[in-house]
């Protein structure tokens, strides 16, 4: 939990400053891109670590 709270806190304090060089519409993009990339990396390695786990039993 503390490792979320703290990229939190990072997170948004980055991209206040990023979003004041690039622009509002640009910003959201940029965390669209970022949400699509962590998804793609849940799918193809995590969940299926833990399908493999499940099996395991």
């Amino acid at each position: 939990m503390l490792s979320y709270d703290i990229g939190i806190g990072i997170g948004s304090l980055l991209m206040g400053c990023l979003q004041e060089s690039i622009g509002l519409p640009m910003g959201f993009a940029l965390t669209a891109i970022a949400y699509v990339i962590g998804g793609i990396v849940y799918i193809t390695y995590v969940d299926r670590y833990y399908r493999k786990l499940k099996g395991a039993r």
